[in-house]
């Protein structure tokens, strides 16, 4: 159980209130929470972290680090060394002296550690799950002749660009990287059986997609070879039964993958 139990994250983009009794209703199937900018900005992500401690679970910091390399290194000494924090990330489109500066940060807080708590991780932000071709298109980051009908071209440019970002994560020592199901197989291939990948876009069958476009079930993505899947509202605000019963039935569903 505790090995399918450290492979879930659950979104918590909610109010700290809200977080605390989530946190303890999903405990028992849940290994991580995601605290996000909300909490961040309203200043209450580090309680909620604490309520996480006492529960046995750990954070995944999502600040999504995208700033000038010493910003960056300054913001990853900080994050370093919050309780509890066992993995936060960058944004691997602020180029590979960026992620550079965030891993130089987090070795240094290791060097000065004085428990033998395992380093906190350090992931790569490469495409959000929210973006699709066109999107990329918009925005510069594909070129205008990637946006066509046929759907196998669009995802080989999806997935391409992914690729690419992932090597970067690798070359700048990240420890793996933040995309969606669709690009785990081409990310493993690339990257290695070591290099670490965290999904959102995971929705459980028959359950909406809301703002996600890339997206596959839970057991899918760790039958792809996903290590941590990242999933809020199909849990926090589930459509049918209690949080925890859609918790269980998540945390069964990756058992079952894994077996």
């Amino acid at each position: 159980m505790k090995e399918s139990r450290q492979r879930i994250i659950v979104a918590l983009d909610v109010d700290a209130h809200e977080a605390g009794q989530i946190i303890k209703e999903v405990g028992p199937y849940v290994g991580l929470i995601k605290v996000g900018k909300e909490m961040m900005t309203e200043g209450t992500a580090n309680d909620v972290m604490f309520r996480a401690v006492q529960q046995g679970m750990g954070t995944f910091y999502d600040g999504k680090y995208f700033d000038i390399p010493e910003t960056v290194y300054r913001a990853s000494l900080k994050a370093a060394r919050l309780v509890g924090v066992r993995m936060f990330n960058v944004h691997c489109l602020g180029g590979l002296e960026m992620m550079q500066a965030a891993r130089r940060a987090v070795d240094e807080v290791a060097s000065q550690a004085m428990t033998a708590a395992p380093r906190p991780l350090i992931l790569g932000v490469t495409l959000l799950t929210s973006m699709d071709v066109a999107t990329c298109v918009g925005t510069g980051l594909l070129p205008v002749w990637a946006e066509t009908d046929d759907v196998e071209i669009k995802t080989k440019f999806m997935r391409d660009a992914v690729r690419k970002l992932a090597l970067l994560a690798k070359k700048a020592g990240l420890d793996g990287v933040i995309a969606s199901p669709l690009e785990i197989a081409e990310i493993r291939k690339a990257c290695g059986p070591d290099f670490l990948i965290v999904t959102p876009g995971v929705r459980p069958a028959g359950t909406e997609t809301n703002d996600q476009k890339r997206i596959m079930t839970p057991g899918e993505a760790i039958r792809a070879g996903a290590d941590y899947l990242v999933i809020g509202r199909p849990i926090t605000k589930p459509a049918t039964g209690t949080r925890a019963e859609a918790a269980k039935r998540i945390h069964d569903e990756v058992a079952a993958a894994l077996s």
